[in-house]
């Protein structure tokens, strides 16, 4: 189900920004306020249910007399990878840009986005404030390094024309972590805006706060988009940020696994293997990071994940 308003003037609008909702009744009105509040006419709202079972559509249906806003519905639960994907064949925008339906626009900052843009840009990256239960828990700063970048899609404003061939991998966890890096990677001018643009709501029911060990596993999968482009598209002064990255990445998912307390033995042993297993089929080096004590401890750390793997086979576990 979709509806579509004409944008005023019928101009092509300057930013489209991409709303994605499932499940979400208790936390979209006060998304949504957030972006129409300060809603300009260079901007498209495109508002996309991903077949929520609660009252999020409802809720969503009632900002469609909005100027400017596009809603549409899923007829069945597709996820996150696929909502942004159709999210970015609707929209119309020279610009897109990513929020997700529990999370929020600080005030001012569709102005701060839309002045921010020029000819010369291709990829913007802005900051964010983490929020939990109401509180700031941490604000983030960006920075145009690829190795130190955060792999999330909405804290960035992208060229369309830059990743009008990209998309997101369907049915995986940890979606945005090539699209990123590969859109930073193609980008000929990245702007860094340091103000928190966007207030990341984190839930313990969120996808990404889920607790269950497998689906670290989608990480190796998602990343792979990135090593093929190491491997085919990559200029050579590129391949060692590329690795560092990907080292990181496998090292984040190591360490968050190794975390898990009500996790078995053998359920974590069976992720870290193929963590361990990816680094070494995708040659990445040991370059973990470019400070000295942060390498060293990311290093003993991994080693002390892969010596596991070992400990765990060498005494007969599958």
């Amino acid at each position: 189900m979709q509806t579509k308003v004409t944008m005023r003037n019928n101009r092509q609008p300057v930013l489209s920004l991409i709303i994605a909702a499932y499940n979400v009744q208790d936390e979209i009105a006060a998304t949504l306020q957030s972006v129409l509040t300060q809603r300009r006419q260079e901007l498209e709202i495109i508002i996309i249910d991903d077949a929520s079972t609660d009252a999020t559509w409802a809720h969503c249906r009632r900002f469609a007399a909005h100027e400017n806003v596009i809603l549409h519905r899923h007829t069945f639960n597709r996820g996150l990878s696929e909502v942004r994907n159709t999210g970015m064949r609707m929209a119309t925008g020279e610009w897109l840009a990513f929020l997700d339906g529990d999370d929020q626009l600080t005030p001012g900052a569709i102005n701060q986005m839309v002045q921010t843009l020029d000819s010369t840009t291709d990829l913007v990256v802005f900051g964010f404030q983490k929020i939990r239960q109401g509180n700031v828990i941490q604000v983030f700063k960006p920075t145009n390094n690829l190795q130190h970048i955060y792999t999330g899609a909405w804290n960035k404003i992208y060229r369309r024309q830059l990743v009008r061939d990209l998309l997101f991998p369907p049915g995986r966890f940890f979606e945005d972590m090539a699209f990123t890096a590969i859109a930073f990677l193609r980008a000929s001018h990245v702007k860094v805006l340091e103000a928190p643009l966007v207030k990341y709501c984190v839930r313990d029911s969120s996808i990404t706060q889920s607790s269950t060990v497998v689906k670290h596993v989608d990480v190796m999968a998602v990343l792979q988009q990135l090593v093929d482009y190491r491997t085919d598209v990559a200029q050579p002064q590129d391949v060692p940020a590329i690795n560092m990255l990907l080292n990181k990445q496998l090292f984040s998912h190591m360490f968050q696994v190794l975390r898990y307390r009500q996790v078995s033995l053998k359920d974590k042993v069976g992720v870290l293997r193929q963590l361990c297993q990816a680094k070494r089929r995708w040659q990445t080096g040991w370059q973990f990071d470019d400070e000295w004590r942060r390498q060293c401890k990311d290093v003993l750390i991994w080693l002390a994940g892969c010596a596991l793997v070992l400990c765990w086979s060498a005494k007969g576990g599958e």
